[in-house]
């Protein structure tokens, strides 16, 4: 039961924390840290030490009787392998920092923060560790609730409109997606709900699979904001609070990307008897996926160049960076199918963990620069790495990590990307421009970063006009405590790779 007491920890403790909070600040903040340190820990026991040979930990449970023709059982089953094993760390992580921050941060004083926060935490672990898709979805709609409260009670300017938008969008999402499953239920008798016997009775889905597919990714897509159906996240990144935009960018939308890459990619597609016979075909669906990527990528990369508000420059980066992640996850599931070296799916791994430690800092640093100088506009600002020097060190590993500065660990991650994407120009030759474009892409990445880092920490025409100070010791700690974890990434880069397999 160590897969499932590791979600139901943070369920228990909510309404603990919510009392607690109630009373103490404190007290609710150290029980949310205390939850956000055991969890990692049962899952790393889990993965390091009850996994079988085949790389993975597998819990089962009794849940639903179905009266079908084959008499299914649809059981609630949980896994935990490298990639699972890894975002579930990253998510961890991610939240002990983006917690303690938060109280430096929140100074609004409405009880439940912490506790929305617990709930969250249950969530995003859920999603990363259910092998079974019914159970999937349940905690991929689960994390819509804490979320849309969290960001209507504490967000900024119209909250509860910006909240509703993100519900909206989101749930539409999830409406592909049930229909999906629905499907796949109703063509295997529930069998079909299980991640790992789809390969086995595939015969069972072939004739409509591409539906299920299309579904799948679309609704996977939307949480992913992916060009077109990303317009929900600039408004719901750049107005929540600082601790949820960093969760938000960090893991929520990555959540998406690890759906598509888990369950579209590498089931619904890789299983497919007649791509992996002949992989040639499976170009009409991945090239355009890959070039919807670089659309992504070079729209979130532009906005992000245009845009003056603090926030919302980050949020159209995260846009620019599912980009990165949506190409090289289409490139690297056809080196599968073609029996090449998947080295843009490692690259894709590897990004999912840089990207979220490295955007979600650079969310807490853009909160951090709005909180000390009440201000949005970035053209107004300059000269704070004088005035506020830890926020400014975090600054630089956050901005330049997504610039793809090396040795950050965005660098090697967007390296490791594109030149997966290249080295398949030969089974492909479409997959060159991808390569190519994507490259020119991080440069508009670049662009954008150390335009921010200039008109934020350097340029000091405008400095005499703020007053700032530095932030305090909260928020100073969740920046500078996630910083020294990039750094570790950055310079040890096969602690993450040598735990994935493809």
């Amino acid at each position: 039961m160590i897969l499932l007491a590791g979600l139901l920890i943070p369920v228990i403790m909510a309404p603990i924390i919510y009392i607690a909070e109630k009373n103490s600040k404190k007290t609710g903040l150290a029980l949310l840290l205390l939850e956000s340190l055991v969890v990692p820990a049962l899952y790393s026991y889990a993965f390091f030490f009850k996994k079988t040979e085949s790389g993975m930990y597998v819990e089962q449970y009794e849940w639903i009787n179905l009266i079908t023709p084959q008499a299914a059982k649809i059981k609630f089953t949980l896994f935990i392998d490298g990639l699972s094993y890894i975002l579930a760390l990253t998510t961890s992580v991610l939240f002990f920092f983006s917690a303690l921050y938060s109280a430096g941060y929140i100074t609004r004083e409405k009880p439940a923060f912490y506790a929305l926060l617990s709930l969250l935490f249950t969530g995003l672990l859920g999603v990363f560790i259910s092998a079974n898709l019914l159970a999937f979805y349940i905690f991929w709609e689960f994390m819509l609730i804490p979320s849309y409260f969290i960001i209507a009670r504490w967000g900024y300017r119209d909250p509860a409109k910006i909240a509703f938008k993100f519900f909206i969008f989101t749930h539409t999402g999830a409406i592909f997606i049930i229909v999906a499953l629905g499907l796949l239920a109703m063509l295997t008798g529930g069998q079909g709900l299980e991640l790992f016997q789809i390969k086995l009775i595939y015969d069972k889905i072939l004739d409509f699979w591409i539906y299920i597919f299309a579904f799948l990714t679309f609704g996977f897509a939307v949480k992913m904001a992916v060009f077109p159906v990303h317009t929900w996240l600039p408004d719901a990144h750049g107005e929540a609070p600082a601790p949820m935009s960093s969760l938000l960018s960090g893991i929520i939308i990555e959540a998406g990307a690890y759906a598509i890459l888990r369950i579209s990619f590498l089931t619904i597609l890789a299983s497919n008897p007649n791509l992996i016979a002949n992989p040639a075909t499976a170009s009409d669906i991945l090239v355009p996926l890959a070039l919807l990527g670089v659309v992504t990528a070079f729209y979130g990369g532009f906005m992000a160049l245009k845009e003056i508000d603090v926030k919302r420059v980050i949020a159209y980066s995260s846009i620019a960076h599912m980009g990165y992640i949506l190409a090289g996850e289409a490139a690297g599931t056809y080196a599968l199918l073609a029996g090449a070296n998947p080295l843009a799916l490692f690259g894709v791994a590897f990004h999912l963990v840089a990207h979220a430690w490295s955007k979600g800092l650079f969310f807490l640093v853009g909160g951090s620069v709005m909180h000390q100088t009440h201000k949005r506009d970035i053209t107004k600002m300059g000269g704070l790495m004088d005035k506020m020097p830890y926020t400014g060190i975090a600054g630089v590993l956050s901005i330049f990590s997504i610039a793809g500065a090396p040795p950050l660990p965005c660098f090697i991650s967007e390296f490791m990307i594109i030149a997966g994407i290249a080295a398949i120009a030969s089974l492909n030759s479409q997959f060159l421009y991808v390569a190519v474009l994507m490259a020119v892409a991080t440069l508009v990445s670049a662009a954008y970063s150390l335009r921010y880092f200039w008109q934020v920490f350097w340029y000091k025409e405008t400095a005499p006009k703020i007053e700032a100070e530095e932030a305090n010791k909260w928020m100073i700690a969740g920046m500078l405590g996630l910083g020294a974890f990039i750094i570790l990434l950055g310079f040890m880069p096969w602690i993450v790779l040598s735990l994935v397999k493809f």
